[in-house]
């Protein structure tokens, strides 16, 4: 299923959310974080769309956290030691 990504206001007790809409998910991040914070969040939220179906009496079950393990080795790989990609 597709991810959509925004920035924008978020309600002030967090600094991103995500949620599932019948075709998609949407990861909402707050606006006035910086960079590093909003990768953060992204990366994080992201863990919970691969996780949705396995964590769903709780948000940061097991299955988020070896999800959250997995997506954050991909970035380090992938992203900050690979910066020319």
């Amino acid at each position: 299923m597709p991810v959509k990504v925004r920035r924008l206001k978020v309600p002030n007790d967090r600094f991103g959310d995500c949620s599932q809409n019948d075709d998609h998910y949407i990861i909402r991040i707050c606006n006035k974080l910086e960079e590093e914070q909003a990768i953060e969040i992204l990366l994080h939220e992201y863990s919970h769309v691969i996780s949705w179906y396995k964590c769903s009496k709780e948000d940061h079950c097991n299955e988020w956290g070896k999800a959250y393990s997995r997506v954050y080795r991909i970035f380090l790989k992938n992203i900050l030691l690979n910066p020319n990609m």
